[in-house]
């Protein structure tokens, strides 16, 4: 059954997502730490951010970015079977693509939400140091309902 699901993936739309989500999440956390080191007062010039910032995303994509590859993978598969499921009790289900669209950006919101919770108990810490308080865990959560927006665009637009 789970393969039915991920025979019905549009690749590059999953693609798309999974590049928005990993980049928006690893620069929110590179920003994160960066701010808690100013706040310390160090002094951090511009090219040293953005060195920061893509050494983070490198650094990050091994790990994180296959965590997120593996969330995306389950909610994007699994949004759309469990919508029809709650269609079902509904009087009037509605089938557009903005109704798609928040669906997706609340699944992939909810993943990434999921992931930053999971993380603490199975590897006793924190993993991404910016999301360690409520602003970096919104922003990692951002993340991925931006991925879930750019899914759903991308995905019915090639279906125009």
């Amino acid at each position: 059954m789970m393969l039915r699901y991920l025979s019905n993936l549009p690749y590059l739309a999953f693609f798309a997502a999974w590049l928005t989500t990993f980049t928006l999440a690893s620069f929110f956390h590179s920003s994160m730490v960066l701010s808690e080191l100013t706040g310390l007062e160090v002094k951090i010039d511009i090219a040293t951010r953005l060195s920061f910032v893509g050494h983070d995303w490198l650094g990050l994509v091994g790990t994180y970015g296959v965590i997120i590859l593996l969330g995306l993978l389950l909610s994007l598969s699994f949004t759309l079977p469990i919508k029809k499921r709650i269609d079902t009790w509904r009087t009037e289900p509605s089938n557009t693509p903005f109704t798609q669209l928040k669906w997706y950006a609340f699944a992939t919101g909810t993943m990434m939400f999921i992931v930053i919770q999971a993380m603490y108990p199975i590897l006793e810490i924190t993993v991404i140091a910016g999301a360690r308080g409520l602003v970096g865990t919104v922003l990692q959560v951002l993340s991925g309902v931006m991925g879930g927006i750019i899914f759903a665009s991308v995905k019915y637009r090639s279906q125009r």
